[in-house]
């Protein structure tokens, strides 16, 4: 982890060799930037870094690429903090500079609905079953702000847009679209004085206004490859090492990418699952491998994970074009696949209606089981366009930051040497594409 006090952000490591770095974030002050290690960071939650001479406190953005570890960090570290507020409760002796905190909040950005107005109370309690209850917590909230941590996550996973209409100062009471109401809160318009963390990917942070800049960044650097071995053993037990030493003599570009944790858990299930063949050497191929593996699962093996697989990448696609990662049961009946299909691939929760109904409703949300697979998947959909739909979503979507990944998965598809399984029937469509994306 790097903790960088400036706004400017250093630039988005993504995939190594096949995924090059994002263009748009600069270190200016290198002598600002220091290591810290995660226990460090985790104890100092409840701290007042960040604190200004006025008892405001700047907001603290997590950030880093794909797969990095930013939501299994603030779960950690919402966890973290009620562990240490339990234990302060049990001491019963907080000093005058470190009041007891009485409020952990832990919100996923994702979960928000897009075009749905809403106060102050209903955007951060949306868990709570009752306008009420809402209310309830949000006015103790403001009379509580030093006592309360609030961590965002996923904010790259929402389609907000922040542009000068959203941006504007609203009162406490008043409604307003989800992107004007976090404008507020990160640019300190309302509870200044309660601590926040958000996560994201670093291209969504660039869209902010200056004004709702976080003050403070930790960019998570990954593992070290010490680690990483060690991890990667752990998962496969005495193979591990053998098939670690094949990744170090037959594709060591593979080294850099298994850093990134969710890389690493990928490569161990595709190298574990088969041994003797050997490991991936691009992200795309780590993937196609992936996805394939599905074929072994029964109810998959019934209707073919090809016939899935093509449903889900028009549904995938379309979830990118309406910024969208979370999906409802009426989308998979439009894509003509079912619950039991998919729960490979994607994870399903309860929906946003009232706790007692959901399960009488079938109330339920689905979204992948990362966004990177959803990424893929669309990509996959971009890559079998026709030649006439492809350049003109080349010319009007690709180079946006948002389809960053995608834009690289596409290149990745496009130019695999190996034989691609998914993507039969279409070689002479994928050629004529590669010569439009390079010539993009």
């Amino acid at each position: 982890m790097e903790d960088t006090s400036t706004s400017d952000l250093p630039l988005d490591k993504c995939y190594q060799n096949q995924l090059t770095d994002e263009v748009g974030f600069y270190r200016h002050q290198e002598d600002r930037n220091e290591a810290i290690k995660v226990e460090d960071f985790m104890k100092s939650i409840w701290g007042r870094d960040g604190l200004d001479s006025d008892g405001i406190f700047g907001v603290t953005a997590i950030v880093a690429s794909a797969g990095s570890g930013k939501t299994t960090l603030t779960r950690r570290m919402a966890r973290k903090a009620l562990e240490i507020l339990s234990a302060d409760q049990e001491n019963e002796s907080m000093s005058r500079d470190h009041p007891q905190k009485k409020m952990v909040h832990y919100i996923e950005l994702k979960e928000i609905p897009v075009d749905e107005s809403m106060k102050l109370p209903q955007f951060l309690f949306r868990g709570l079953d009752s306008k009420s209850k809402q209310d309830h917590a949000f006015e103790w909230l403001l009379q509580h702000q030093s006592e309360a941590i609030i961590i965002f996550d996923g904010l790259d996973q929402t389609r907000w847009v922040f542009d000068s209409k959203s941006c504007r100062k609203i009162r406490n009471d008043e409604s307003a679209p989800p992107s004007t109401i976090l404008y507020n809160i990160l640019a300190r318009n309302v509870l200044r004085h309660v601590k926040m963390f958000i996560a994201s990917r670093e291209f969504k942070v660039s869209e902010l206004p200056s004004k709702a800049r976080p003050k403070r960044i930790i960019s998570l650097k990954g593992l070290t490859q010490e680690d990483a071995k060690t991890l990667f053993i752990a998962l496969l037990g005495q193979d591990g090492i053998v098939l670690w030493e094949n990744i170090e003599a037959i594709s060591p570009r593979l080294l850099q990418l298994v850093c990134v944790p969710v890389f690493l858990i990928l490569t161990a299930i595709v190298m574990g699952r088969d041994p003797n063949r050997g490991p991936p050497t691009t992200v795309t191929e780590l993937y196609n491998r992936i996805v394939l593996n599905l074929e072994s699962v029964e109810i998959i093996r019934n209707k073919g994970i090809l016939a899935i697989i093509k449903s889900l990448k028009k549904m995938a696609f379309r979830g990118m074009q309406e910024g969208r990662v979370v999906f409802e049961e009426a989308d998979l009946d439009q894509s003509g696949v079912s619950p039991s299909e998919v729960e490979d691939l994607m994870s399903k929760i309860p929906g946003n209606k009232l706790i007692s109904c959901r399960f009488l409703q079938k109330d339920f949300n689905f979204f992948f089981c990362h966004q990177s697979m959803q990424e893929f998947l669309a990509a996959s959909f971009v890559a079998e366009m026709d030649i006439d739909d492809f350049y003109r979503f080349d010319e009007e979507h690709l180079h946006h930051r948002r389809w960053s990944v995608v834009r690289r998965f596409v290149a990745g598809i496009l130019s695999s040497k190996y034989k691609n399984e998914l993507h039969r029937g279409q070689y002479h469509s994928l050629k004529e594409n590669t010569i439009l994306l390079l010539c993009a």
